[in-house]
């Protein structure tokens, strides 16, 4: 897996946790943790500090609903597994900031397979579930 460490939103109390990753089930706990509320982000590095210039973020959880981006510094993708013609927008919290979501917006089933592929990866080219935005 190339994933090294998470970081895990705590608004309760304004202080983010960090820590390694030695396995996939670390990365699904994480993403079970986010309620929409108190814990609506996790980022995930392919260093074991964090580099804002290349992580994974997945955001969301309340209702089951998620949001899953990557970016590189240049590129920005988002998941994409809509594929229905809806074109209502949902309202998702990624961390202390709501976004406005159509077809970016992913059930849990949904995203978990694009995320695992991606850890093991830590590429979004020649995968249909991204969308370079």
């Amino acid at each position: 897996m190339k994933v090294k460490s998470i970081e895990i939103e705590n608004f309760d109390s304004n202080k983010d946790f960090y820590s390694s990753v030695q396995s996939w089930r670390e990365i699904v706990n994480a993403i079970d943790k986010l309620d929409g509320n108190k814990i609506s982000y996790c980022m995930l590095y392919k260093t074991e500090n964090p580099d804002i210039e290349d992580f994974l973020m997945i955001g969301g959880g309340k209702d089951g609903i998620y949001v899953c981006s990557y970016y590189n510094g240049d590129e920005y993708h988002l998941v994409n597994k809509n594929n229905k013609n809806d074109q209502s927008i949902i309202q998702v919290l990624t961390g202390q900031v709501s976004g406005k979501f159509k077809r970016h917006c992913v059930e849990r089933d949904q995203l978990l397979p694009s995320v695992k592929l991606f850890c093991e990866t830590w590429s979004v080219y020649n995968n249909p579930d991204w969308e370079q935005v």
